[in-house]
């Protein structure tokens, strides 16, 4: 607890101390994904508590890979000013710093409209339907949505990214035998 309140460094980025404030979904965003004043309320109220690290709640990279109707989003380059004045209004609070984390939700969809997909054809815990595998060239172009985001993040002003490969998403789907059963370049255990 000594070095809790003394300054840190995670790759080249120094915070302010060790408190980091985890991801959680704030369901704030409008149902398009955009950020809302409300959101921004949220993580003002955040940055003013002190922490030294903002983790956003998951941002969707993909059309397909938003769990909800109120996920932000981060897809094209219409979510930029929105998720800029998220930055800006952390980043005026004492060196606080923000990650943006960055997320396919895949088969783990609530909404039992939306299509739910993932490396082989696993049952979704939530509607109870099969998820439709991808197909490589598909993998390769979720790939290639997850740097355009990260890339979008960055012209936000975001300090650093996380990847949410947690909680049955997309790309812990990959990582587990359990739910990715491939036998292609996409296959395999980690």
């Amino acid at each position: 607890m000594k070095n809790l309140f003394s300054p840190g460094k995670i790759g080249n980025v120094r915070i302010k101390n060790r408190i980091i404030r985890s991801a959680t979904w704030e369901s704030r965003a409008t149902e398009e994904g955009y950020v809302t004043d409300s959101l921004i309320e949220f993580y003002e109220e955040l940055a003013k508590g002190g922490t030294g690290l903002i983790i956003t709640g998951y941002i969707a990279v993909d059309p397909i890979g938003a769990q909800t109707i109120r996920m932000t989003r981060i897809y094209n380059d219409s979510y930029i000013p929105g998720q800029k004045k998220v930055v800006k209004t952390i980043h005026e609070y004492s060196e606080v710093k923000v990650a943006a984390q960055l997320a396919h939700t895949g088969n783990n969809v609530i909404n039992p409209e939306l299509e739910t997909v993932g490396p082989s054809p696993i049952k979704n815990p939530n509607t109870q339907k099969f998820c439709r595998e991808l197909k490589s060239d598909e993998i390769k172009g979720i790939i290639k949505k997850f740097v355009e985001a990260g890339s979008r993040a960055y012209d936000s002003g975001y300090d650093m990214i996380q990847l949410h490969a947690g909680h049955g998403y997309l790309l812990s789907d990959f990582i587990s035998p359990f739910t990715n059963r491939r036998n292609d370049e996409y296959g395999g255990t980690t």
